[in-house]
């Protein structure tokens, strides 16, 4: 999966240098999804967050040009992967790796260290565009302190409520039997097919909690992983619906997705696609020549 700990020095390695970085100005998109009450609704953030960093690679091969937005990147890695995340990841939006993510392990102030798991860089020419991005945490989507705790009617719709805050629900207790609203993270690093889930995570006390952990730890700095989907699970004691808001920068580069595959059992992949508008089976490009065959 994602997560092998292959690194590689851009600064000794030759993937990147640029001669400028600039602020992206990526167009803005919002979109929302309901989540139904007693329900279990799957869901991927279709958008960047906003405030990225973009430049384009040069024939100098492996040097970033220093820059405070470079050297402020930070690298601190999660709590649910510790060494291995950072807080930002640097994405193709060009060339032969259009598309590809690689995480941020390290940098700075004049470059940047990603992992390549297992991936190369071969054909990587001059003048390929990259996008440093920071990921979406569980804190930056969900604030813990806009959690949703009461509905108001809408006057002008009888029958229609309105969420005081985001889509989850903030849970009453921390057993599992006072949870409103809970996140569940598939394996995505699991073999197999219907495969258990990874985490629980939900809001209590102010704060995001981990099902199984100490009630005190604060898993806020969780990422949400790019082309990854997450499930929002309303317990039964949520009679209403809540809507997930979403806002941010419209990649506009192609999407690429890797598929893990087994030679002696069928794998599952947990994707989801960064696009705020619907996309159609054909529109994925999965048949044909890409080797997928449609089954009845």
């Amino acid at each position: 999966m994602r997560f092998i700990n292959h690194l590689l020095a851009v600064a000794a390695s030759g993937i990147l240098s640029a001669q400028t970085i600039t602020t992206h100005t990526a167009p803005i998109g919002f979109n929302k999804v309901v989540c139904l009450p007693n329900s279990d609704t799957i869901v991927g953030v279709p958008f960047r967050m906003e405030g990225s960093v973009t430049t384009l690679t040069t024939d100098v091969p492996g040097i970033v040009e220093g820059s405070p937005d470079l050297a402020e990147i930070s690298v601190q890695a999660s709590i649910e992967n510790p060494g291995s995340l950072g807080q930002h990841y640097l994405k193709f939006e060009g060339g032969v790796r259009d598309g590809r993510w690689y995480d941020i392990t390290g940098n700075t102030a004049s470059s940047v260290t990603i992992d390549l798991n297992g991936d190369n860089l071969t054909g990587v020419a001059a003048g390929n565009r990259v996008v440093i991005i920071q990921y979406w945490t569980l804190d930056t989507l969900f604030p813990p302190d806009q959690a949703t705790t009461s509905w108001t009617e809408d006057a002008e719709k009888p029958g229609q409520w309105i969420q005081d805050g985001n889509a989850i629900v903030a849970s009453i207790t921390a057993f599992p039997s006072g949870r409103r609203t809970e996140v569940l993270f598939p394996n995505y690093a699991g073999t197999g097919i219907n495969l258990s889930t990874s985490g629980t995570y939900y809001i209590h006390n102010g704060g995001w909690r981990r099902h199984g952990k100490p009630m005190t730890t604060d898993f806020g700095s969780v990422l949400l992983v790019p082309d990854y989907f997450f499930n929002i699970r309303h317990s039964s004691s949520v009679s209403k619906s809540t809507t997930l808001r979403a806002s941010g920068e419209v990649g506009m580069e192609i999407q690429s997705i890797p598929l893990n595959t087994r030679n002696d059992t069928r794998q599952d992949n947990f994707i989801a696609l960064k696009r705020p508008v619907n996309v159609t089976l054909d529109e994925l490009s999965l048949g044909g020549t890409q080797g997928f065959v449609w089954l009845s």
